[in-house]
């Protein structure tokens, strides 16, 4: 969907579309989250929009599809492993998420 397909959306739900553009990132996927995509009939949920640190790893691969096939912890690991190069100007706060998930994990094996 194109930002002025989702601004139309937003009009025919009561809004002024140019006010679309002036939403914080997070407003905009709360809107994309709780409202019909454009041009159908279906609810955007289950739809998760495209967020460039899940989409932009060089394999192509999301982290959504290869953490599906493990335990809540490992994939969340592997999924902040995988985003860590492109979400935050340094890697290291979700490398030490991925650690402490990473940990949880071990220690649920253990017990």
């Amino acid at each position: 969907m194109s930002d002025y397909d989702w601004a139309e959306a937003y009009e025919k739900a009561g809004h002024d579309a140019g006010a679309w553009y002036r939403l914080s990132t997070a407003e905009q996927l709360h809107f994309k989250a709780t409202h019909e995509k454009p041009g159908t009939s279906t609810p955007t949920y289950p739809y998760v929009p495209e967020v460039a640190h899940y989409t932009c790893h060089p394999s192509g691969v999301e982290p959504k599809d290869i953490s599906c096939h493990h335990t809540y912890n490992v994939g969340t690991c592997i999924t902040y492993c995988m985003r860590s190069p492109y979400k935050h100007e340094s890697p290291l706060e979700d490398l030490i998420k991925a650690r402490d998930h990473l940990n949880f994990e071990i220690e649920r094996l253990q017990a």
